[in-house]
């Protein structure tokens, strides 16, 4: 098997998330309590469950087969919206200046 080096602007990508990993464990071996919710997952922990309108929501888009991938972009009513509300806050955006995507 063929080793690929990552490159130097690879290794050199900051991810702020989890740079509260090492004091947030830290603070857990002093003896607080921390709820992770860095790793993307917060219904692995008890007394954060999903919202129920949400899990209605989620239902109804598999139901609907809604299930696949978005366009690259992001779905349009979705850029819509945050363009919207980027202009309440006084930024002049449009939906064709938001792209949203997910993780890193």
């Amino acid at each position: 098997m063929q080793h690929i080096s990552a490159t130097d602007r690879a290794l050199n990508i900051e991810y702020a998330i989890r740079d509260v990993v090492v004091p947030a464990t830290q603070l857990e071996a002093q003896g607080h309590s921390i709820i992770k919710l860095n790793i993307g997952d917060p219904i692995a922990y008890p007394g954060l469950p999903t919202p129920s309108h949400m899990v209605e929501a989620f239902a109804k888009a598999l139901n609907d087969g809604k299930n696949g991938y978005s366009p690259s972009y992001g779905l349009p009513e979705l850029r819509t919206a945050i363009a919207n509300d980027e202009r309440t806050k006084g930024w002049p955006a449009s939906a064709d200046d938001v792209y949203v995507c997910h993780g890193v």
